[in-house]
């Protein structure tokens, strides 16, 4: 899902309801916080925040593991499927 350039302050919950997702790409918006419902996303593989205003690192509480995330500069986040 491609939804990068939209002025987006937040996401909804409802996003755990799209189970199939497997890319979410939300970089370039005005988002402060990533909604724990994005780590409850068992096939997402790829995940990009860059360029938005998450300036609070938080530990994911759902299923998937976090390769690197840096907040600040650039934070690309792909899911190890081993």
């Amino acid at each position: 899902m491609q939804v990068s350039y939209n002025k987006l302050t937040g996401l909804p919950d409802e996003i755990r309801n799209c189970v199939s997702l497997k890319k979410l790409h939300v970089s370039h918006n005005e988002l402060t916080q990533l909604p724990g419902a994005v780590c409850e996303l068992a096939n997402l593989q790829e995940l990009d925040f860059s360029s938005n205003h998450i300036k609070v690192r938080a530990r994911p509480s759902g299923g998937f593991d976090l390769i690197w995330v840096h907040v600040w500069a650039h934070a690309y986040v792909k899911k190890d499927r081993m």
